[in-house]
């Protein structure tokens, strides 16, 4: 069972192009023949990804359907391990990686290195601000909302916490479990409440004593016999 905070902190999965001679912006006509044509020398697109493989192929088979002339290939693991093979290949001036996805905060950190290329697509004025970088270095590819699971044998629903806020309830003290990469909850939980407030609030958060554990999706309410996830 979930219960929806009343604040979704969004996790915005980020499709950006990584330097390269045809990561640029596709233009009409001539210009975007010159790329065409390049791409078909080439032959290759590379993702670098965090999503699931299964997911990966949807969109590289589609890509496929539409330029059959490349072939796509897929590199896919966690955020952290995607960005750290793509930053030890570029200290190594090894480029393999033509378009990188994955959570905004991988993206940024790219951003701020000055290793992403510009890349507008016509349905980038589709998205709303805050879903685009507006330099056009990244456009959010898809969101997860956060919210609170708790459970049902232990915790009526009139008794669950209704927002990040209830969490600081002393009674919950040692009943509420985060994943160890839950970061960007962080990032965005602090986006949202702003630098001094949200350390504020991470610091009370600490203080009852969450329990942080790794666990895979399949095994996630084994160890909530008695606590709240988030």
């Amino acid at each position: 069972m979930c219960h929806r905070a009343y604040r979704w902190s969004i996790i915005g999965f980020l499709f950006a192009l990584l330097l390269h001679p045809y990561a640029s912006v596709f233009g009409a006509g001539a210009e975007r023949d010159r790329v065409l044509e390049g791409a078909k020398k080439e032959g290759r697109l590379v993702l670098y990804t965090g999503m699931d493989t299964d997911e990966a192929n949807l969109y590289t088979k589609e890509f496929s359907k539409r330029y059959p002339f490349i072939t796509s290939e897929i590199f896919r693991s966690s955020g952290e391990k995607v960005q750290a093979r793509f930053l030890v290949e570029h200290r190594a001036n090894t480029h393999t990686a033509d378009i990188f996805q994955t959570s905004i905060i991988q993206v940024y950190q790219l951003k701020n290195l000055k290793l992403l290329a510009r890349y507008i697509s016509d349905e980038a004025a589709a998205y709303r601000d805050g879903f685009k970088d507006p330099q056009g270095y990244w456009t959010a590819f898809y969101q997860i909302p956060y919210v609170i699971g708790y459970n049902t044998r232990l915790v009526a629903p009139k008794d669950a916490p209704s927002s990040y806020e209830d969490l600081l309830n002393p009674k919950w003290k040692g009943w509420v479990g985060l994943e160890t990469e839950e970061y960007q909850w962080f990032y965005h939980w602090m986006q949202i409440l702003g630098r001094d407030k949200g350390l504020d609030y991470m610091k009370k958060f600490a203080g009852q004593n969450p329990q942080m554990l790794s666990t895979k999706y399949s095994l996630q309410w084994k160890w909530c016999s008695k606590c709240f996830r988030i």
